[in-house]
Order: structure tokens, then C-alpha cells, then sequence
């Protein structure tokens, strides 16, 4: 640990390196998220979901929707400031990411080189993930959101539906993906939620 670091500071990293952890114990491949596909496709889409994560921490260490995700670091700020910018164009990036898979239209060297060049520093993983989980925590509250981070199968339609139904004009995931992942899902969780 960095001595320098303030304590508020301190506190946001970990609490968003803990959202991580308890996280990842949903994307563990004998988990039921894993198992409850059955195309390999699907899994691969879902595991990279696990990425849309950076957005759910900042979230959480943020506290809340009505804070700064980066209250806590004037140069993190400033970075956000500008990447958020081009959320629409880092979600159509993510979006068209997820239709490769699904297509089949990657190898996994490229898969995995593509999809880790979308992490940066806040990169696309940090801002569309921060503007789907802000897009469904403020139309259906914390606790719905909550269910959909625990099911990241049904967060996607889940965040379609509020784009649609409170006709915002921010960019939805494709049919064709969520189609996918539902043909091949076994449970359904967070739709009930």
C-alpha cells in the first residue's frame, strides 16, 4: 500500500477491488451462471461480461448514483470526464465485441487481445457498464440492479427495456445477443427480481 494515499482514496480501492472479489465468485466455471449454459458461444460472451464488472465497482465505491464515480481523484476525474464522452461509441464497441463472439468471427488470441485493450485506464468496460448499472439502478432502484449484477444473462434486456420504455437516447445490446444468451440459459433469475 501506497503511504501517500489518502483515506478516501484508499477506501475506493477497496471497496471497488472488494465489489471485484465478491463478483467473481459468480463467474467461477462450476458456478451456476456457467452452468445454467449450454452453448460455448454464450459462455464466452458471459465471461466476458465479467469485464462490464469495472463498472459495477466504481459504482459501488462511488456510494451512489448521484456521486462522481471518481470523487475521490482529481486525475481519474479528469480522465473519466473526457472518456465518458464516447460511452455511445464504447458501447457499440462492446456490443459489436459481443456479436463477434457470438458469430464466431474471432479467434481467441484475438478475442482475448481486443478485449483487454477495452479496459485502458476507464475505458469501455468502466464507462458502458457505469451507464447500464446507473440506466436500470435509477428507473428500478438498487435492489433490481443488485439482482442483475448477480445475473448478467438477464441484465442485458433488463437495461433494454428501461432504454425503451423511458424512451432514453442512449444505445441498447443487440437482440441478436440477448436472444442468443436466453435460447441457451436455463434459469431466469433476475427477470423476477
Amino acid at each position: 500500500m501506497d503511504p501517500a494515499l489518502t483515506d478516501v482514496k484508499l477506501k475506493n480501492i477497496i471497496v471497488h477491488e472488494l465489489h471485484h472479489v465478491g463478483l467473481g465468485t459468480i463467474y467461477q466455471k462450476d458456478s451456476p451462471l456457467f452452468s445454467g449454459l449450454r452453448d460455448s458461444t454464450a459462455k464466452e460472451i458471459l465471461k466476458w461480461t465479467q469485464a462490464l464488472g469495472e463498472g459495477y465497482a466504481l459504482l459501488a465505491a462511488a456510494g451512489g448514483i448521484n456521486r462522481h464515480p471518481n470523487y475521490h481523484d482529481e486525475e481519474l476525474r479528469a480522465i473519466w470526464d473526457e472518456r465518458i464522452k464516447s460511452v455511445e461509441t464504447d458501447f457499440l464497441s462492446i456490443n459489436q465485441f459481443f456479436l463477434d463472439i457470438l458469430r464466431q468471427e474471432l479467434d481467441g488470441e484475438t478475442t482475448t487481445k481486443l478485449g483487454f485493450e477495452m479496459f485502458g485506464v476507464q475505458g469501455p468496460w468502466y464507462t458502458v457498464e457505469w451507464l447500464v448499472a446507473v440506466t436500470i439502478e435509477r428507473a428500478l432502484g438498487r435492489q433490481r440492479l443488485i439482482h442483475c449484477i448477480g445475473n448478467p444473462v438477464e441484465q442485458f434486456q433488463v437495461y433494454n427495456d428501461v432504454v425503451k420504455t423511458y424512451a432514453l437516447s442512449q444505445p441498447s445490446w443487440s437482440q441478436e445477443i440477448i436472444d442468443h444468451l436466453h435460447e441457451n440459459w436455463l434459469v431466469d433469475r433476475c427477470s423476477r427480481g
